[in-house]
């Protein structure tokens, strides 16, 4: 028997998550989930998610997939996650999530809330210590040449994180976290959306001098 299949459009020229793994540079392209404490709970969870535990996780379209197929959920805080501010503490805190959708809880016109088993996380710094060195997206290539160019694309210091985030009139827009690896900076995070289609990437991406350059300067 075929296990469920998961798909939900939100709109006619909305793409579903892309994970070809060869394309990206990345094996780790994941969703954003609004992760509950339990399965069987609708309170937020608050601490970050463990393998081997099941936890019911929140997806919003457009989004396709199959029960039982191993995807990539990303934990985050909930400042991050409802109002987009950004903090050490919480990007210390985010997890790209690899485990199992297990069931469907409930099925909505622009989500699905699905019982998800966890099978392995990883936090920035593991993604950027296990990742292979990748070149970075072309269209990516157009943001990163933008970092420090622009007041709006101005780096961000988070401890040992730089974050640059930028959008135009609401409807595109990217954030990208980068950490020290050796001697240079490497883009370790990447969220890519344009209206309702939010993917989230982890890695070890190479970057270009220029950018290289803002990120390195000492940070107001």
């Amino acid at each position: 028997m075929k296990s469920k299949h998961i798909h939900i459009q939100n709109c006619k020229s909305c793409r579903t998550i892309d994970r070809d793994a060869l394309k990206f540079g990345t094996e780790i392209i994941a969703m954003q989930g609004h992760w509950h404490e339990s399965k069987d709970s609708n309170a937020c969870l608050d601490q970050i998610p463990k393998p081997g535990k099941t936890y019911k996780v929140g997806l919003n379209g457009p989004l396709e997939f199959h029960l039982g197929q191993p995807i990539w959920i990303l934990y985050t805080d909930f400042e991050y996650l409802l109002n987009g501010r950004v903090s050490a503490d919480g990007f210390d805190k985010m997890r790209f999530c690899l485990g199992t959708p297990t069931s469907v809880v409930d099925l909505r016109s622009d989500g699905v809330d699905i019982r998800f088993r966890v099978l392995e996380t990883r936090s920035l710094q593991q993604v950027l210590e296990s990742s292979a060195e990748a070149a970075p997206q072309n269209h990516w290539q157009f943001y990163l040449d933008a970092v420090g160019k622009h007041p709006a694309t101005r780096p961000e210091q988070h401890g040992a994180y730089r974050y640059v985030s930028a959008d135009s009139q609401g409807d595109v827009g990217y954030d990208m976290v980068f950490l020290p690896f050796g001697e240079a900076y490497r883009l370790v995070f990447m969220r890519d959306w344009s209206m309702h289609e939010q993917f989230y990437y982890g890695g070890n991406f190479r970057i270009g001098e220029n950018a290289q350059a803002a990120l390195s300067l000492p940070q107001p």
